[in-house]
Formats: structure tokens, C-alpha cells, sequence
């Protein structure tokens, strides 16, 4: 809805830019017509600048700006000042969203102007056209041109005002529009998550009635509760009947009594006198019981309001002691944190001062390494004779064996100290990570203390009010069955009294549910001081284990600077066995000296030779040149047939194809014989069954037949197209094998005499001590990770293990891969060196000795990098498992909370429900006791009845002679007594009646209390929905401060863009400027 008035508002203002851009041009356009009616010249020069005033104008236009450089232009020919649109009108016009009917009349608004500018230009055509003879003209008539410029000039700038003026109040009405659609927006916004909230709240409602437990349960209570109000009614309807039949007794008893009340008159009086004491009395206890009730209900609210207010305060303090333990434990946490930090850095000093003397130490090390390699290359160098071949490599391979040794101890210990550094930074580390992860944690803590403090609240808000549902739908359901059917009057006086029961009963659950929970807020306090103390002591715990930490990484440093001492030993001792072996190696050296002596003679007979072996070796590069050539040629011829090969496979694909299109034709018309073979059948279905086999079996032959040809017609064609396709392969490779093998031997043959010639065994050594060197230093260094990488894998876990395994696999690739290359390169070399004379062989020995060292540096380096890197991720591992294993555990917290809570409500829903059920079953034995009790009264009334008439009747027959007698005076008393006993039936009546007034009175302060409570109720929903509205005040607060914030940075954006805009102008205006300023001096010149 939104989306589409917005574009229509785009396409309106896309339009109102598009109409003020023509006015623009049109203006242009008119002002060019009236110059160019005026003089040769001036016409000229003014068509040039108003030419390079419409590029500026298209240029504005371009950048947002509508009909700024025309403006300007006018207002600078009357030199006056230019009054500008602002930048935000500027902003505004570029940006507003303009409604439809607004745009009809801003332009009706601006024709009037422009309708007046076209006039103007016509009417003063005339007089520009005696301006075609400037030359001629005097002085005083140039002034007066000029002057009607400046008038012109001036209406144009008042014209141009008024479209200013227009173009303003277009952009305030944009404005208006912006601001109301952002109002729309917003209020759109605001309904469509209120809509949300409600889904949601119906979404849960409708899970809520969803849940078929729940309902059956329900119905299941309903169901019992009909069949108890059933036996109710059919219980009232026996005693119904039970009371007409005693009602008639009565009245033949009253007839009985009648005949004879001259002689029972005084048990008359007798009995009436009882009724009305016992009316009396129960008068006397019902007020009594009333005034009672009323006094218990004031207590009760006034004791429940003192409670909750004083456990408010209780809750208040105990926040306040709470908050100030928090800043006390935060106090602590600093000093210990200013501890720490300071422990920390004297470490880090010491593990410095450690680093600077491993660093002199691996210094000392590698001029010592220099030094013996020195010592080595230049023994080394003198291997080349025979006769010292054997004495050289003993001696050779016991330095070379002691040196590895003394390395690997060096390299070893350098590496434990590596390995000490480590441990203690990354303990450190660990340290300071474990000590802001608990402090995060304590900070956690306290947030979901006073969470579920609030949430329990909330849940005791929550479930009085399902008390007060629950206890309201048992009241509608009692009143809607009282409604459907109405029972006697007796009968409603018992239901109201039940009511009240009810209601007392309600009471007393009330004050059971404030006992339960203040004992759960109790409970809830006892808990948390109890997970507080278990915090404090983990904290403790925590602190003891830091501190032993410390005192370990103190014990480690003692005994990396104990290990320092003992290397630093190793190295004196290295030191002395180097001094020894420059001895023997100068003993050495004045041996090898005669023996060069000696090889300076066989070395001349050695150049002659060379130099034969050059002019052979030049023979043949030529010769091996012209073959290169010839086998070159012969690759074309064969890249030629190839092509032609190739075509000829195409072909016999083609026919490959065109033959399958005819199968699958023949297959079609096969398909379409077959079904006329059916449709035969179908029609001739007498046909007999051995002509259609026979039939059937032809027809499949031929199919077979036309198979087998196109078959063999194919595989013929493909036999033929790969034979030949093959036989000339063949052929081509023979014939290029031959050529090949014929010059391999050849080559083979020459080099094995010159390397044969030139001293293979000197160069079989060197080879073998390069490879034997290389590979010791790689099982070496291979050994070394292997033990670090193993250690490092039984601290990680598997995920680790899988890691490490594969980047110890790509190690070991690569180490493989440089080892091959190295060899390679050393072969070629090798190769070379055969090839060029002794001297070059040993200057090139001692180039690869020193490159080898190079590499091995390098790889050393590389490897020691790659160690790191692994090292590294390792640690970045363990911590992200330790944040997941965090995560985790937080996450088993809370669920394990969630599940406390459910089942602590679980139970609550069942104490209601047995509350209620307990309720009905006790309403239902009152209902029955209270029958019983009416059946025993009226069978009491009956006895007494019965017992008296049995004695009335033996006193009658002893005195019936003597009341006979008596009748005549007892008939006078008796109509007396009959006065007296209506008067006292109506007295009966009254006491009844005062009776149901009182019931009404009681029911009347039972509704007064049910109000009281309704309206408590509708209270807290009240502030219930106030702090819902505030919640969503607050999050609407909060959206309206992320708009503010986006139309903030959308505000310096446009300020960015009118910036650029206004350097524009100012460029424009310059250039006009100028112009301007050419156009005076010319103007002038000619005057």
C-alpha cells in the first residue's frame, strides 16, 4: 500500500522537476530571440553567453539545481545583489514528495509569469529592431538602450522572484506531505506491531485451547459436575413429594387438632411459645454470624495488606544489601585485579629478560655454527683425490655425527625454554580470560537473580489471577444452571448459602495461596543465599588455584634459568671441543696443501683434455640441433594426419547418427505395422491362430534381418575408421620411437664416456653425503615435530587430532616435494659441473654447501613459523571449546531452571485442581447432608405428632365424661384461642420475611465483596496493561531513536551533496562572473 503511494508521489515530483526545467529553457530560448532582434555585434556576443549560460544550466540541472544560472545571470545585469534559494529548499525539492493535486496548481501558478515574460519579448521586438546600426548611434542613444536593458533586466529578476517565491511554497507544501507521511508511516509501523502482538498472543491462545489435555480434562469436570446437579434434582424432587405427603398429613392433623383443640389448647400454647424461641435464637446467631463475617473479612484484608506491604519493604532492603554486597564484591574483584596485574607484569618483565638471553645465547650459537661450517667447507673442499677419499670421510663423519649431537642438545634446549615461554604466557593468558569470565559471570548472576526475582512476582500476579478466573467460572456456572433452571424457593436459600460457603472457602484458599507464597519467597531467598555462598566459595577455591599457579610458573622460571646455566655449560664445553678440532683441522689443511702441489700437475694434463672434450661437445649440440629439427617436422606431418584422422571419426559419427535415425524410423513403422497387425485382429477375429503366429513369426525375422544389417553395416564402418585411424598411430609411433631410442642411445652413450671420464666417483660421494645430510636433518626435524605434534595431540581433543593429522600429512607433502626439488636443482648442477673444468666444480661445491645452509634456514625458519601457527590455532581451539563448553553449561543452567518452573507451576495447577475438586465433592456432601437433616426434622415432627395424639387419646378416653360436660365453656376459649393463634401465625410470617431480608442483606455484601475483589482484579490488569503500554512506549522510544539516527546520517549526507552543490554554484557563478565582466568591457568599449 505504502510502496505504491510512495512512487506515485516520486513520478509526481519526477514530473514538477521535468515542467520547471522547461519554463527553464523556455526562458533561455525567449531572452536568446530578444538579443538576437537587437545589433549585428551585440547579438553575436550575447547569443556566445547565453549559449555558455544554457551549458551551465543544463550542468546545475544535472546536480539538482533547477534554474539557478539564468537567475543569476539576470540579477548580475542590474548589479544587484542575488538572493538564492537556500540549500535546504535546494535538499527539499531534490528529495520531497509532492501529492497530486498539489502539482496542477503550482504549475497554473507559474504560467502567469512566464505568459508575461513572452509578452514582454514581443512587444519590445520593435524597438530592438532600430538597434541594427550601433555603430552609427550617438552616445545619449546608446544610454538609453542600455538603460532599457537595465529596466528589462530588472523586470526579468522580478519575474524570476516570483517563481522563486512559487518554487518555495511548492517545497513547504512537500514538506507538509514529507511530514505527514513520515506521521503515516509511523503510525503504521506502530500498528502493525501491535498486530503482531496480538498474533502472537492469539497464536499462544489458540496452543493454549489446543492442547487436548487440558480440554478433556475440562470436560471431564463438566460431565462429573451435570452429574452431580442430576442426582441434586432428583433427590429435590423426591423430597418434593415427600414434603406434599407431609404437607397433607399436616393438614389432616390440623383438622384433628381442630376438633380437639378445646382440650389441647394449652400444649398449643406450649409449642408456639417454642417456635418463636427457637426463631429467636436463630435470629440472634444468624446477625451474630453476619457481624462475625464482616469483622473476619476487615482483618483479613487489613492483616493481607500489612503483610504484603511489609514484605515489600523486606524486598526493598533485601535489594539494597544485595546491591551493596554486588559494589563490595566488585571492590574486592578490582584490588585482586590490580594484584594480578602487577604479579603479571613482573612475570612478563622476567620472561623478557629470559627472551634477551636466549637471543645472546642463539647469537653465540650461530657464529659458533659459522665458524664450524667455515672450518668444514674448507675441508671439505680438498675431497677430490683418491687417495685422502677414505681418511676424509671417517674423519668427516665423526665431526659431522658430534656436531648433530651438540646441535640437537642445543636445539632441544632452546626449544624447552620455547616451550616454558609458552606454557606461562598462555597460562597467563588463561589466568586473565578465566578471571573476566567470572567476573561476567558474577555480573550474570546478579542480572538473573533479580530477574527471577521479578519474574516470580509475576507469577504470583499471574496465578492469583487464575484463582480469581477459575473461582469466577465456578460462580458463572453455578449462576448460568440457576438461570436455565429454576428451582423452589427453599431450595434457592440452600444454594445461596452454599454460595456463601463457597465464598468463605475462596477466602480461606486466598490466605492459603499468601501463606504458599511467602513460604516460596522464602524458600526462593534461602536458595539464592545458598548459590551465593557456593559462589563465594568457587571464588575462593578459584583464588587459592590462581595462587598455586603463580607459585608453579615462579618454580617453572627457576628452573628455566637452572636449565640456561646448564646450557650455557654445554656450550663452554662445545667451545673447547671446537678449538681442538681447528687444530687438527690446520694439521690437515698442510696435508692438503702437498697434495694440491701434486694435482696442479694433473690438472694441466686435465685442460688438454677438456679442451678436446669442447670441440667434441660443440659436434655434437650441432648434431643433436639438426635432429631436433627433423623431429620437429616430422611432429607436424603427424599433427597433420591427426586433423585428417579426426574429420574421418566425425564422418563415421555422422553416419553413426543417420543410421540410428534410420533404426529408429524402421522401429517407428515397425510400431505402426504392429498396431495394424492389432487392428487386424480386431477385426477378423476368426482368424485362426496359426496364421497369426506365422504371421508374427515372419514379421520378427525381418525386424532381426534389418537389424543385423544396420549392425554390420555399422561395425564395418567403425572397423574400417579405427583401423585406419589406428594403423596410422601405429605407424607414427613406431617411426618416432625408433628415432627417439636410436638418439637416446646415442646421447646415453657420449655422456656415460665423458662422465665416466671426469671422476664419477667424487661426484657418487658428494651426492651420497648430500642425501645421507638431508635426510638426516629431515628425520631429524621430522622426529621433532612428531614429538611436539603428539604432545600436542594428547592434550587436544579428536576434532583437534583430525587437524593436526592433516596438516602434519601436507608437512610431510611438502617436506617431500622441497626435498625433490632440491635434489632436482642439485642433479642439474650436478649435471653442469660435470661439464665444466675442476676449479668451476669446486667453486660451485661451495655455492650449493652455502645455499643448502641457506635453505636449511629457511626451512628451519618456516618450519619453526608453521609450529607457531599450529600452536596458535590449538589455543584458538581449546578457547572456543572452553566458550562453547561455557555456553553449554549456561544453557543446562537455564533449562534446568525452565523445568524447575514448569514443574513448580504443574504442581500449583494441581493443588487447584484438587482444591476445586475437593470444593465440589464438599458442596455436594453439604447438599446431602442438608436433605437428610430436613427428612429427619420431618420425621421428628411426625413422631412428636404421633406420641402426642397416642396420649391425647388415652387422656380423651378417661375424660371424655367430664369434657363433655366442659365443651360448652371450652367452645368459647377456643374461638378465643383461634384469635390468639392467627395472631401468632402472622407473627411467623413476619419473622420469616425479616429472615429473607436478611438472607437478601448477606447476599447483597457478598456481591459489595465480589465487586471489591473484581475491581482489585481489573486494578492489576489495569497496570498490567500500563506497563505493557510502557514496555512499548519504551521500544517505540527506542525505534524512533534508530530512525533519528538513520535520518541523521541521511541529514549529512544531503549536507555532503548541497556542499558539492554550493561548490558548483559558486564555479557557475564565477564563470558568469567573468562573462559578465567581458560583456561590460566590450559594451563599454564600443560606447
Amino acid at each position: 500500500m505504502f510502496k505504491g503511494l510512495r512512487s506515485k508521489i516520486e513520478d509526481e515530483a519526477n514530473r514538477l522537476k521535468s515542467t520547471v526545467s522547461q519554463y527553464g529553457e523556455n526562458i533561455a530560448n525567449q531572452v536568446r530571440s530578444s538579443a538576437s532582434e537587437a545589433g549585428s555585434d551585440i547579438s553575436g556576443r550575447a547569443r556566445k553567453f547565453l549559449d555558455s549560460a544554457q551549458q551551465l544550466d543544463r550542468e546545475g540541472r544535472a546536480s539538482s539545481s533547477n534554474a539557478a544560472p539564468t537567475e543569476d545571470f539576470l540579477e548580475q545585469i542590474g548589479n544587484e545583489p542575488l538572493r538564492r534559494l537556500s540549500n535546504a529548499s535546494l535538499e527539499s525539492g531534490n528529495e520531497s514528495i509532492l501529492n497530486s493535486q498539489v502539482v496542477p496548481n503550482s504549475i497554473r501558478l507559474s504560467a502567469s509569469p512566464l505568459n508575461d515574460i513572452s509578452s514582454d519579448t514581443e512587444s519590445n521586438a520593435a524597438e530592438n529592431a532600430d538597434f541594427d546600426q550601433l555603430d552609427e548611434m550617438p552616445r545619449d542613444k546608446l544610454n538609453a538602450i542600455f538603460q532599457r536593458f537595465q529596466a528589462r533586466a530588472v523586470n526579468y529578476r522580478q519575474k524570476y522572484k516570483e517563481l522563486s517565491s512559487i518554487y518555495r511554497e511548492i517545497e513547504n507544501e512537500n514538506e507538509k506531505y514529507k511530514n505527514l507521511l513520515s506521521v503515516t508511516q509511523e503510525k503504521a509501523a506502530q500498528r502493525i506491531a501491535k498486530l503482531k502482538t496480538d498474533r502472537s498472543e492469539l497464536q499462544e491462545k489458540l496452543k493454549a485451547i489446543g492442547s487436548g489435555e487440558k480440554v478433556d480434562e475440562q470436560s471431564e469436570k463438566i460431565k462429573k459436575l451435570q452429574d452431580l446437579l442430576i442426582k441434586c434434582k432428583d433427590e429435590i424432587t423426591s423430597n418434593r413429594g415427600r414434603i406434599t405427603s407431609l404437607n397433607d398429613e399436616n393438614e389432616h392433623l390440623k383438622k384433628e387438632n381442630s376438633t380437639l383443640s378445646s382440650e389441647n389448647s394449652s400444649n398449643v400454647q406450649r409449642v408456639t411459645a417454642e417456635w418463636k424461641g427457637r426463631f429467636d435464637r436463630q435470629e440472634e446467631e444468624w446477625n451474630r454470624r453476619i457481624s462475625e463475617c464482616e469483622e473476619k473479612a476487615t482483618i483479613a484484608i487489613a492483616t493481607s495488606k500489612a503483610e504484603m506491604h511489609s514484605a515489600l519493604q523486606q524486598k526493598d532492603q533485601e535489594l539494597e544489601n544485595w546491591i551493596s554486597k554486588f559494589h563490595a564484591l566488585e571492590k574486592k574483584d578490582a584490588e585482586e585485579n590490580t594484584q594480578l596485574k602487577e604479579k603479571l607484569s613482573s612475570l612478563e618483565e622476567a620472561i623478557l629478560t629470559l627472551e634477551q638471553e636466549k637471543a645472546d645465547m642463539v647469537q653465540k650459537l650461530s657464529q659458533a655454527k659459522q665458524e664450524g661450517v667455515k672450518l668444514v667447507k674448507e675441508s671439505e673442499k680438498r675431497r677430490y683425490n683418491d687417495a685422502l677419499a677414505v681418511e676424509l670421510k671417517k674423519r668427516d663423519e665423526d665431526w659431522g655425527a658430534r656436531l648433530k649431537e651438540m646441535e640437537d642438545q642445543m636445539q632441544l634446549s632452546v626449544e624447552e625454554n620455547d616451550m616454558q615461554r609458552k606454557t606461562s604466557h598462555a597460562d597467563h593468558e588463561r589466568i586473565t580470560s578465566s578471571l573476566k569470565e567470572r567476573i561476567v559471570e558474577l555480573e550474570k548472576n546478579n542480572a538473573s537473580v533479580l530477574l527471577k526475582l521479578h519474574e516470580h512476582e509475576e507469577e504470583l500476579h499471574a496465578k492469583t489471577e487464575e484463582l480469581c478466573r477459575l473461582a469466577r467460572t465456578v460462580t458463572n456456572d453455578n449462576s448460568d444452571q440457576q438461570q436455565q433452571k429454576i428451582f423452589d424457593d427453599n431450595l434457592a436459600e440452600e444454594k445461596k448459602k452454599i454460595v456463601a460457603e463457597y465464598e468463605e472457602k475462596i477466602l480461606l484458599l486466598e490466605k492459603e495461596n499468601l501463606k504458599n507464597k511467602e513460604l516460596a519467597i522464602s524458600e526462593f531467598q534461602l536458595e539464592h543465599n545458598k548459590k551465593l555462598n557456593e559462589l563465594n566459595e568457587k571464588y575462593d577455591n578459584q583464588r587459592v588455584d590462581l595462587q598455586t599457579k603463580l607459585a608453579e610458573v615462579e618454580a617453572k622460571l627457576l628452573r628455566s634459568k637452572e636449565e640456561q646455566e646448564k646450557a650455557e655449560s654445554i656450550i663452554k664445553s662445545l667451545e673447547g671441543q671446537l678449538s681442538e678440532a681447528r687444530v687438527t683441522i690446520e694439521k690437515l689443511e698442510m696435508d692438503i696443501a702437498q697434495i694440491r702441489q701434486e694435482n696442479e700437475l694433473k690438472d694441466n694434463d686435465e685442460t688438454r683434455y677438456n679442451d678436446l672434450l669442447a670441440t667434441q661437445k660443440s659436434k655434437s649440440d650441432e648434431e643433436w640441433n639438426a635432429r631436433l629439427k627433423e623431429l620437429e617436422e616430422q611432429l607436424n606431418l603427424s599433427v597433420q594426419e591427426n586433423d585428417l584422422l579426426q574429420k574421418q571419426i566425425a564422418d563415421n559419427e555422422r553416419i553413426k547418427s543417420d543410421l540410428k535415425e534410420r533404426i529408429e524410423s524402421m522401429e517407428k513403422t515397425n510400431g505402426s505395422l504392429q498396431k495394424l497387425i492389432e487392428q487386424k485382429k480386431e477385426e477378423t477375429p476368426e482368424y485362426s491362430d496359426e496364421q497369426q503366429k506365422i504371421f508374427e513369426e515372419k514379421l520378427e525375422e525381418e525386424k532381426k534381418k534389418i537389424i543385423e544389417e544396420y549392425a554390420e553395416q555399422i561395425a564395418l564402418i567403425e572397423k574400417e575408421s579405427l583401423k585406419d585411424r589406428d594403423d596410422a598411430l601405429i605407424e607414427q609411433r613406431k617411426i618416432f620411437e625408433l628415432q627417439l631410442a636410436t638418439e637416446k642411445k646415442q646421447i646415453v652413450d657420449e655422456y656415460s664416456e665423458r662422465i665416466s671420464t671426469l671422476e664419477a666417483k667424487e661426484l657418487s660421494i658428494q651426492q651420497k653425503i648430500f642425501e645421507e645430510k638431508l635426510s638426516n636433518e629431515r628425520k631429524r626435524l621430522i622426529n621433532e615435530y612428531s614429538e611436539k605434534i603428539s604432545l600436542l595431540e594428547k592434550e587436544a581433543n579428536e576434532s583437534k587430532q583430525h587437524a593436526l593429522s592433516e596438516q602434519q600429512k601436507i608437512f610431510d607433502d611438502k617436506s617431500a616435494e622441497e626435498r625433490k626439488n632440491i635434489i632436482d636443482e642439485y642433479s642439474g648442477r650436478i649435471a653442469s659441473i660435470e661439464k665444466d673444468d675442476i676449479e668451476v666444480k669446486e667453486r660451485l661445491i661451495s655455492e650449493i654447501r652455502i645455499e643448502n645452509d641457506k635453505k636449511l634456514k629457511e626451512l628451519t625458519e618456516k618450519y619453526e613459523k608453521e609450529y607457531d601457527v599450529l600452536q596458535n590455532k590449538v589455543l584458538k581451539i581449546e578457547s572456543e571449546n572452553l566458550k562453547y563448553k561455557e555456553a553449554e553449561s549456561s544453557a543446562q543452567i537455564t533449562i534446568k531452571s525452565l523445568e524447575e518452573q514448569l514443574y513448580e507451576s504443574q504442581k500449583t495447577i494441581g493443588k487447584f485442581e484438587a482444591d476445586i475438586v475437593q470444593l465440589c465433592q464438599e458442596n455436594a456432601s453439604k447438599l446431602t447432608e442438608k436433605e437428610n437433616e430436613v427428612a429427619k426434622r420431618i420425621e421428628e415432627i411426625k413422631k412428636e405428632f404421633m406420641e402426642k395424639k397416642d396420649a391425647d387419646d388415652q387422656n380423651s378416653n378417661k375424660e371424655i365424661i367430664s369434657l363433655k360436660e366442659e365443651l360448652n365453656e371450652y367452645k368459647n376459649k377456643f374461638e378465643v384461642l383461634q384469635v390468639k393463634f392467627k395472631q401468632s401465625e402472622l407473627n411467623y410470617n413476619e419473622a420469616i420475611e425479616n429472615l429473607n431480608q436478611l438472607k437478601i442483606t448477606l447476599k447483597e455484601s457478598d456481591q459489595k465483596s465480589e465487586n471489591l475483589a473484581a475491581e482489585l482484579l481489573e486494578e492489576k490488569s489495569k497496570l498490567s496493561v500500563s506497563l505493557s503500554k510502557q514496555d512499548t512506549q519504551i521500544n517505540e522510544m527506542k525505534e524512533a531513536l534508530s530512525s533519528c539516527e538513520q535520518l541523521k546520517s541521511q541529514l549529512q549526507l544531503e549536507l555532503k551533496n548541497a556542499k558539492i552543490e554550493l561548490k558548483k554554484q559558486q564555479q557557475n557563478e564565477k564563470l558568469l562572473n567573468g562573462n559578465l565582466k567581458y560583456f561590460y568591457i566590450q559594451c563599454w568599449s564600443k560606447v
